[in-house]
């Protein structure tokens, strides 16, 4: 058989035809290569990750060497139902007629290409075991969001070693978090950016959209919505309960910790237990006349991902971390914040754990005992009214790529339409808890900071 030589049958944007004609780097093939395509609903980009499948393809064709067995790629979909309906009918717009040769159905797609290579469609919570593959393209990869095991496994899938050009396409949202860890280039060294491309694309770049749709629906989304879905930049998922989260605007470097200031310690027992360490900070604001002021501030520095040790083990593993140097004693050293309501033998834990530190555990009278301050209040730190910052991250957060870490429990968090505030997650609140917990003490006046504290 040989290599397809046929152009797709539609006619594609500029963005679209710089993701589907992209040549990696010289002395990277065959690859793999990353390659994402990622923009709001409408903005075409299942369109160009078909077009970009159908090239890879076409590099792929059945060889005497391959005996008995072909070349292959998978196709991952969310749900079968999402595959039938969404992916097939693009590949059938994009590629030309005579690109099948023959379809099967039943649990596992497949169909031959007239080249010989063949193309199966598995859902997501399908597990690839042992398929030697030359391509992989992951439609809504948002979806994938938090799954490292399952991601590296696709990874490891591509190592056909026969082909020329292996390639792993993903297309989906362009959502901050996971998916933005793993795709912005510009937060990558320049040699993991030779083996990898992605195209950020807006529904604005659609030409074929009916008129007056584009104005309508950006009317009825929030201006940072209406950013990334108009005009290709990376979003908050929809519904965010932290929507002003912005990487640009929340990530600093690791230079702006004082090394000769204390760090404070937000412990939250449980299942998915968590602890995040700040910084106290002043930060210049603007106040509603344009004056400048120096306010307090927090910075997250770091974090101890402890899910499912016991207390011993997570100070153990607090003590072994990167900023256990910063932990100091005393009543002007490092502050141990604790749920209020914890439990009275987890709390005669704490205490002896860390005898000679304030231990801030707030009493039922304070007006951030209850979670929904709390919460309004590091919504206002993250952007207040007056477009103030008051709580940043240390940039080496967000590559943790795990759900339990403090940068994705932010992200992830949602309203509940039932109650109008934060919906409950016992995967990230406590996390999120303990951001709280940081916050409000950190934020809250020297004078009531104070009526807080005792040391043990």
């Amino acid at each position: 058989m040989t290599a397809l030589r046929i152009q797709s049958n539609i006619k594609l944007q500029p963005k679209q035809w710089q993701f589907v004609t992209w040549q990696p780097a010289p002395g990277v093939l065959p690859g793999p290569t990353i390659e994402a395509i990622l923009g709001g609903y409408a903005s075409g980009k299942t369109t160009a990750a078909a077009a970009r499948l159908l090239v890879i393809a076409a590099a792929n064709p059945w060889r005497p060497e391959y005996g008995r067995g072909r070349p292959q790629i998978v196709v991952v979909g969310v749900t079968a139902r999402q595959l039938e309906r969404s992916v097939m009918p693009v590949l059938d717009k994009v590629w030309p007629s005579q690109m099948v040769k023959k379809r099967w159905g039943g649990n596992r797609p497949k169909w031959l290409l007239v080249n010989g290579c063949e193309l199966h469609f598995v859902s997501m919570d399908a597990v690839l075991e042992g398929e030697t593959l030359c391509g992989i393209w992951i439609d809504e990869i948002s979806k994938l969001a938090g799954q490292e095991a399952k991601w590296v496994n696709y990874l490891f899938r591509l190592r056909d070693p026969l082909s020329p050009r292996m390639a792993l396409i993903c297309s989906g949202l362009p959502a901050t978090g996971w998916v933005r860890g793993h795709f912005d280039l510009e937060q990558m060294h320049e040699d993991e950016t030779k083996s990898r491309q992605t195209v950020l694309v807006g529904t604005q770049d659609n030409p074929h959209l009916p008129p007056g749709l584009l104005d309508q629906a950006l009317g009825d989304t929030s201006s940072e919505e209406s950013k990334a879905f108009a005009g290709g930049g990376w979003m908050m998922p929809l519904g965010a309960f932290f929507s002003s989260y912005s990487a640009e605007r929340h990530l600093v470097d690791e230079g702006q910790i004082n090394e000769n200031a204390p760090v404070h310690i937000a412990i939250d027992l449980g299942k998915h237990a968590a602890i995040v360490l700040f910084q106290a900070r002043k930060v210049k604001c603007k106040s509603v006349t344009g004056q400048v002021t120096h306010e307090p501030a927090a910075l997250v520095v770091d974090e101890v991902i402890t899910n499912g040790m016991g207390l011993d083990d997570q100070i153990a593993a607090l003590r072994a971390s990167r900023y256990a140097h910063l932990i100091k004693a005393g009543p002007d050293g490092s502050a141990i914040l604790v749920d209020p309501t914890i439990h009275d033998t987890e709390e005669r834990l704490a205490r002896r754990a860390f005898r000679g530190h304030p231990f801030i555990k707030r009493p039922r009278t304070d007006d951030y005992y209850n979670r929904d301050p709390g919460w309004r209040l590091m919504q206002a730190a993250l952007l207040d009214a007056r477009g103030n910052t008051r709580l940043h991250f240390v940039r080496k957060l967000a590559r943790n790529s795990s759900r339990y870490g403090v940068i994705n429990a932010l992200i992830e968090a949602k309203y509940s339409e039932y109650t109008g505030t934060l919906k409950r997650d016992d995967v990230v609140d406590h996390v999120l808890d303990c951001v709280r917990y940081g916050v409000t003490y950190l934020l809250t006046p020297q004078k009531q900071r104070a009526t807080l504290t005792r040391v043990f």
